[in-house]
């Protein structure tokens, strides 16, 4: 005999008696309880308590500043970083805080900087735009992704793109210019690589800056553009712009004949590096944002 709802409910009433759930109604009349729900959510607890957990991971990890370490300890890192299901998780606003506090200790931007030209001779210059600056962004990403590979030493990021030495100031790679010589000379791994005679601005009318400046940015080919110490309007193609220190950087000149030699007391430039085109495409090729150019 199949039971209803209604008739359950009369075999149950009395003084007191509630309403009968249906899934009674259901074992009287033989049937099994649909416990799918139940399950799906237990199923999905479980779930939960698998990927979501999460345990603090304080690690210890030594930065390397050149010779120098920096040392962190698991109580320096207590609540950086945490062990879940599916990896880590960092806090990453407490790791960007403690590598801006290394930036005020090895960033050297501005003042004066000691430059050892390629005849050995140690000569101090005023920067203007180049020298250390910690990249706390991709120090972080060094840091956390060292770590979590289980990593014991980590390298922090220069803005320069250069691997950071305590001996020198502008790196071991660079650009040199001697005005005196009217000569450009590339450094790599603080051997020089390669040389070439240039024109640098008109003595007394357009010279080119002294200092120490970093490349700002490059393009091939470009269009200058400017006015010149006589007040006249100028623009030029160019195959390779190299900007170093705002509207003054290195590049090709076509239209020259001849480089080195006393060229520039006369008939320099506007105040850039003129470069034969073959210099100016084999320093252009080498050279990126950041890289260093000493002008003296």
């Amino acid at each position: 005999m199949i039971v209803s709802k209604t008739q359950a409910d009369k075999i149950l009433a009395g003084p007191g008696a509630r309403e009968m759930p249906q899934a009674a109604v259901s074992a009287m009349n033989g049937a099994v309880p649909d416990d799918s729900a139940g399950k799906d959510a237990a199923a999905g607890t479980n779930e939960t308590m698998t990927e979501d957990y999460s345990v603090p991971a304080p690690f210890s990890v030594n930065i390397r500043f050149d010779e120098t370490m920096e040392k962190l300890t698991k109580k320096d890192t207590e609540g950086w970083r945490w062990k879940t299901g599916s990896g880590y998780r960092w806090d990453d606003r407490k790791v960007s805080a403690y590598f801006d506090t290394l930036k005020e200790k090895y960033d050297t931007p501005y003042g004066k900087v000691n430059f050892m030209t390629h005849k050995g001779v140690l000569i101090q210059m005023d920067s203007s735009n180049c020298g250390w600056q910690l990249n706390t962004d991709a120090s972080v990403r060094n840091l956390e992704n060292g770590v979590d590979s289980g990593e014991q030493t980590v390298d922090p990021a220069w803005n320069s793109g250069l691997v950071y030495s305590s001996d020198s100031e502008v790196g071991d790679k660079y650009v040199e210019v001697s005005i005196s010589e009217q000569k450009v000379f590339l450094f790599e791994d603080g051997r020089e690589v390669y040389e070439t005679d240039c024109v640098t601005g008109t003595r007394g009318v357009s010279e080119t800056e002294k200092g120490v400046f970093q490349v700002i940015y490059k393009a091939s080919p470009s269009t200058l553009n400017g006015t010149d110490s006589y007040g006249n309007k100028y623009e030029q193609e160019v195959n390779y712009w190299i900007d170093f220190n705002g509207s003054q950087g290195m590049h090709d000149a076509t239209w020259r004949s001849q480089f080195g030699g006393n060229i520039y007391e006369t008939n320099g430039s506007h105040g850039c590096v003129n470069l034969p085109l073959e210099a100016a495409e084999k320093i252009y090729k080498e050279v990126y944002t950041y890289y260093p150019v000493i002008v003296y």
